[in-house]
């Protein structure tokens, strides 16, 4: 895969595979500060999806003040990791099992694009 733009909350995220990872025994690994969300890059297909909706849970909880609320305690890793992973895997069922959600989401993406370039949806 090669690196790509992921649009979130008005953010752009960069996603990029790296071997590296594995080092530290991880899947992937989001950076706020580089706005980067890496994958490793030998996990099976279905594994990086995983990885990737369970990093982009993350990103979501930073930009909404979801990780503010949890704050406090040495146990707010353990919280919020518990929280995204199950964000995470609920995410990559629905997706995977309902096809024509990711279509309805390109359809509104489409509606959206031709609304920005002034065109009119038909009635």
């Amino acid at each position: 895969m090669r690196n790509r733009a992921l649009h979130i909350l008005g953010h752009t995220y960069v996603v990029e595979e790296s071997e590296a990872l594995m080092k530290d025994q991880e899947w992937g690994h989001t950076d706020f500060s580089s706005e980067r969300i890496r994958l490793f890059s030998d996990a099976p297909e279905a594994a990086k999806l995983d990885t990737l909706l369970h990093e982009i849970g993350h990103v979501i909880f930073e930009l909404t003040g979801v990780r503010s609320l949890l704050k406090g305690g040495k146990d707010l890793p353990s919280r919020e990791e518990t929280m995204v992973q199950a964000f995470g895997n609920a995410m990559v069922c629905v997706l995977t099992e309902n096809p024509w959600v990711l279509q309805m989401a390109n359809r509104v993406r489409a509606g959206r694009a031709r609304r920005a370039k002034g065109e009119v949806d038909a009635a």
